[in-house]
């Protein structure tokens, strides 16, 4: 787990929707089944078979336009809205929702019987939230002037907006944006993505929560795009890390919570999270195995087979210096990772010094004692942070630091 980790870094080493029901048109439609997911998240799509059960849908009073003609049910809501606003990106395929699209989509042979062409045949939306379908809408629709609108669109720029919250409701757009085949509007959801998770000590100290976590983890992993992928995923782990670099940014109750989010993608998404995302249930796992066998975690929070297994990689722990041909001394004894740096004497000895202050662990790696060793590696994104920050405390006219 440590190397994955490892590897991934260095490859080359809302507001919820409350409309009253009073404010809903109510009609009635045949039921169509639908499935549900864990965490509502990456479900299958809707087959498009109705059942003769009669069920009673609500329309939304804002996004229910009668001059639309593709007709979704999210939640028992139906929405109408222009095909133009949800088709995929010229030349895309083999997304979530092409199955269940693609008859509609075909303006040529459709009819009133086609699936999603009318109320009576809506397209159904498994494992959608109203709130999620909403925060795409609003993106896709978004008018200049509107300040939710605004908001959204300059969150990541704004560092008085409540980030959690507004970068939420990006993270479902980009979600349903990756399964509609919107590839443009994927890309530019995780650039704002990218931009709002940029570490600083307000970004520390905000609340994400686990399922914004977990939810965000997942999304980038199966994205087409993976532009921001690396850049996010390490934000990801920053906000995760259990002390360290940053722990003075950070209340009790807030590294307790991280500790919690990687206990939960052990306990309940490891199948999920080792399929789409490797490195990031790697990381968990660590931050796990680093709490120790005489831990709250390990005492009360796991079953005897969960407990078993961290206890086995606990068991088999042995130093990576022992290991030939790894090529990690740059981490294990950092005061042999000197650099040249031939620009000039100064950025020479201060790029070193960078390497030095971020990645000399007091134990090098090479404690008696397992255990710090993971507190380190847990740590290890912080301590690239560290360094990426103190690549920029000096300027040449090579601009070697902020090329590093």
């Amino acid at each position: 787990m440590a190397l994955l980790l490892l590897r991934y870094f260095y490859p080359d080493l809302e507001e919820k929707w409350t409309s009253a029901v009073s404010n809903l048109d109510v009609i009635s439609t045949p039921k169509v089944d639908s499935e549900s997911s864990l965490n509502n998240q990456y479900s299958r799509p809707a087959t498009g078979s109705s059942s003769t059960t009669s069920c009673t849908y609500t329309r939304h009073p804002k996004y229910y336009h009668p001059g639309g003609d593709v007709v979704i049910v999210v939640e028992n809501v139906l929405f109408r809205v222009h095909s133009l606003q949800v088709e995929p990106d010229s030349g895309v395929n083999n997304f979530e929702y092409e199955s269940i699209m693609r008859n509609v989509l075909d303006y040529a042979n459709r009819s009133q019987n086609t699936l999603g062409a009318s109320d009576s045949n809506p397209i159904v939306l498994p494992g959608v939230k109203i709130t999620e379908f909403v925060h795409l809408l609003e993106i896709v629709l978004g008018r200049p002037y509107d300040d939710r609108y605004k908001k959204i669109t300059t969150v990541a720029q704004s560092p008085d907006i409540d980030r959690p919250r507004y970068g939420a409701r990006i993270v479902d757009a980009g979600v349903l944006a990756m399964r509609f085949g919107m590839d443009r509007l994927d890309s530019w959801a995780q650039s704002q993505i990218s931009q709002l998770l940029k570490l600083s000590p307000s970004s520390r100290k905000e609340s994400w929560s686990q399922d914004q976590i977990v939810k965000l983890a997942l999304y980038i992993h199966e994205s087409r795009v993976s532009t921001y992928r690396r850049d996010i995923f390490e934000s990801i782990i920053l906000i995760l890390e259990p002390g360290g670099l940053g722990k003075h940014l950070y209340s009790p109750e807030q590294i307790q919570s991280n500790i919690d989010t990687c206990l939960n993608v052990y306990k309940h998404h490891t199948t999920e999270f080792l399929t789409k995302c490797p490195a990031f249930f790697g990381y968990a796992f660590i931050v796990l195995l680093s709490q120790g066998p005489q831990s709250t975690v390990w005492k009360e929070r796991l079953r005897r087979k969960e407990r078993a297994v961290l206890s086995a990689a606990h068991a088999d722990l042995i130093c990576l210096s022992k290991h030939d041909g790894l090529e990690t001394d740059w981490i294990t004894d950092p005061t042999h990772a000197q650099i040249k740096v031939t620009c000039s004497p100064k950025c020479d000895s201060s790029f070193n010094e960078a390497i030095s202050k971020a990645f000399e662990a007091p134990s090098a790696l090479d404690s008696s004692a397992p255990l710090e060793d993971l507190h380190h590696i847990a740590q290890l994104a912080s301590a690239r942070w560290s360094f990426a920050s103190g690549c920029r405390t000096w300027r040449c006219k090579s601009d070697c630091g902020q090329k590093s």
